[in-house]
């Protein structure tokens, strides 16, 4: 919660109508992200329901995840062209795992529901309940999880929000 300001954006994060919603504006393109404070999990079951509610043809949303104490995240996210990725920022520097796929189970507008499950160093991702990709990366062994949000220009403004949040972990 709370408003934030630096060289990549203005936000403000607020519950309203029950939901986490984001207000941003881009200074310049860029990903931010905020950790849930979570153990770090090995094996684990997460799902979002998240929107681009604001403007819904310029961001980009998702989940990240084994996010570890030297900054290294995988991203699983979905954008503006109901296209879903999976990313891995790896010693500041990134690389698609799943190049941007177009998937007809995005609903744009509309709350979209993501899960990753993770086994070890084995991932399968859902959108709106429906299998959409598989991935086996072992880089990161542990780390948390958390929300994320991206604008690609300079000026973009959109906002997003977050709700049913839910984390099984043995």
């Amino acid at each position: 919660m709370g408003s934030d300001n630096d060289e990549y954006s203005a936000m403000t994060k607020e519950v309203n109508a029950g939901k986490y919603q984001w207000t941003v504006i881009a200074h310049k393109g860029f990903i931010g992200w905020q950790s849930l404070d979570t153990k770090d999990l090995i094996d684990f079951s997460l799902s979002v329901d998240a929107r681009e509610s604001q403007n819904p043809n310029i961001g980009e949303y998702g989940l990240i995840f084994r996010e570890d104490r030297d900054g290294n995240f995988y991203y699983f996210g979905i954008d503006r062209n109901r296209e879903f990725f999976i990313r891995v920022n790896y010693k500041d520097n990134w690389e698609d795992l799943i190049a941007p796929t177009y998937s007809e189970s995005i609903r744009p507008v509309v709350f979209n529901r993501l899960t990753i499950v993770g086994q070890g160093s084995h991932f399968l991702f859902f959108i709106n309940n429906r299998y959409v990709a598989e991935v086996t990366d072992g880089r990161i062994s542990t780390g948390a999880i958390g929300i994320a949000v991206g604008l690609s220009r300079t000026d973009d403004k959109s906002v997003f929000e977050f709700d049913n949040i839910e984390l099984n972990a043995p």
